[in-house]
């Protein structure tokens, strides 16, 4: 049996991306960034990309979307 999910990761500018967590859609996933990380998340136009700018901090944060098997 596959299954669709979606795997977050997080990266500052010019750094690498870190593995955040995985989530069984991307309505959690985009739920989860705005009452964990920040109400002020915005999605990018291009992809399933979001930005957090905290006070000129930005970290930018990616849903990579994978098929995992039982």
């Amino acid at each position: 049996m596959e299954k669709e999910v979606y795997v977050l990761t997080k990266a500052k500018l010019f750094q690498n991306q870190e593995f955040v967590d995985v989530f069984s859609s991307l309505k959690s996933l985009e739920k989860h960034l705005r009452t964990k990380v920040s109400p002020y998340v915005k999605k990018d136009t291009i992809g399933n990309s979001y930005t957090v700018d905290d006070k000129g901090d930005i970290t930018l944060y990616f849903a990579h979307k994978t098929i995992v098997k039982n």
